[in-house]
């Protein structure tokens, strides 16, 4: 089964839905694995302790919950995504958010997204309404007007981050419809600022005209 990120702010929809899940698919109680931060950050050690568990050959179906993913780490997803790349034949994966803002991109598009919560689901189409419509202002010739835009002057770090990792997922749903324009350098690019925000300490801001600079042009050349 492909692994579902699941949204919503109520932690009880969340738990009623996969306890649905696992009513419905018979699965027996010692096949199921729920990991619950202990502070207020996943972190790899804890995604290290399933990891037995996980790569472990399966008899039967086994269900791996891991709570509050909102929190964890770049090193924690990183862990995971290597789990979600290998191992979802012998597992079902349930990534249990209230959000998906600070949700690595690698992690996004290896799962199914799940909003529980109708107002999340708004949310989530106003979000990629806005980048569209950034993505739009890159297209127009001899226009820098997207570099004072409110989506593009971000006042933080992760909130320039989150912008990177929007624009990813859209570059990539846009990559999968049309043919027109090669997207692969521009996520290349998007995926070398985000590493050069977040490893190499460069200013967000500064990082971030660059990379929508780039796209302009990348986008308008003949």
């Amino acid at each position: 089964m492909i692994p579902q990120l699941i949204i919503s702010l109520d932690e009880k929809k969340i738990n009623t839905y996969i306890a649905s899940y696992i009513r419905d698919n018979a699965v027996l109680s010692y096949d199921v694995i729920h990991i619950i931060p202990k502070t207020q950050e996943l972190g790899i050690n804890e995604i290290r302790d399933i990891s037995y568990f996980v790569f472990t050959k399966a008899t039967s179906k086994r269900i791996i919950v891991i709570h509050s993913f909102e929190t964890a780490s770049i090193e924690a997803q990183n862990a995971i995504l290597k789990m979600l790349e290998e191992k979802t034949k012998e597992n079902t994966f349930f990534l249990c958010a209230k959000n998906n803002r600070s949700i690595l991109s690698t992690v996004q598009s290896r799962v199914s997204l799940v909003y529980l919560d109708k107002e999340n689901a708004v949310l989530e189409k106003e979000r990629i309404q806005k980048i569209n419509t950034m993505f739009n202002e890159l297209q127009k010739k001899e226009s820098y007007g997207f570099l004072q835009n409110d989506l593009t002057l971000t006042k933080t770090r992760d909130e320039a981050i989150i912008l990177i990792d929007d624009l990813i997922l859209f570059l990539r749903q846009k990559l999968l419809e049309s043919k027109k324009i090669d997207l692969i350098p521009i996520m290349n690019k998007a995926f070398q600022t985000k590493n050069n925000i977040l490893l190499l300490n460069h200013s967000h801001q500064l990082a971030l005209d660059n990379l929508l600079i780039f796209i302009h042009k990348t986008v308008t050349m003949k």
